[in-house]
């Protein structure tokens, strides 16, 4: 029995709010029971069965399809991973020179079974400009000797390199520099 007053209804013998009364009012009772005859010491109600609604059904059976096929992936791509062979160095050696009308370069190496590499290259210019460098690359880093004749180069180290330069310096090597260019033939570019 409810009875409603201005501000509270009462349902049942308690007090309880209009809105709460209201709302009790909108939804269903859903918890139908079944008496049920039995041997002592069971419940004799039962629960309503939960029914199952076909989109949540749908939705499960696609979450554990998908968490199937990444597992799979997963154990494939795994599978795919091997480790690759450690090759140690091995020993070798080679070199070339070409040379043509504008100049001749080469270069020579040779690398030895412990990971050493040492090697040689040089370039020969036309109008007389020569650079040679031999290197050297092992545990210790790459160290190089560079021995030019090239304008603008002076003879100083620079980190574990070392320049060994027959330029003049200073404001002689640029007039060489145009004195070098104004003797040397004039190659028109293809």
């Amino acid at each position: 029995m409810l009875l409603c007053t201005r501000r509270h209804s009462v349902r049942n013998g308690r007090k309880v709010s209009r809105r709460r009364a209201k709302q009790a009012a909108r939804v269903p009772y859903t918890g139908v029971a079944v008496a049920v005859r039995g041997p002592v010491g069971r419940s004799v109600f039962q629960p309503r069965r939960k029914e199952v609604r076909p989109a949540a059904a749908a939705a499960a059976a696609m979450n554990t399809l998908t968490i199937a096929v990444l597992a799979a992936c997963a154990l494939t791509v795994s599978c795919q991973l091997v480790a690759a062979p450690v090759e140690l160095p091995q020993p070798y050696s080679f070199g070339y020179v070409s040379n043509d009308i504008e100049g001749s370069h080469g270069h020579e190496e040779t690398g030895d079974g412990s990971g050493r590499v040492s090697g040689r290259y040089s370039l020969s210019l036309a109008d007389g400009r020569t650079r040679t460098v031999t290197y050297v690359a092992d545990e210790f880093g790459y160290r190089a000797d560079v021995v030019t004749n090239e304008p603008g180069t002076e003879s100083r180290p620079s980190a574990d390199t070392t320049f060994t330069s027959s330029a003049l310096p200073g404001p002689d090597a640029a007039q060489a520099a145009d004195a070098a260019l104004v003797g040397a033939p004039f190659r028109a570019s293809s």
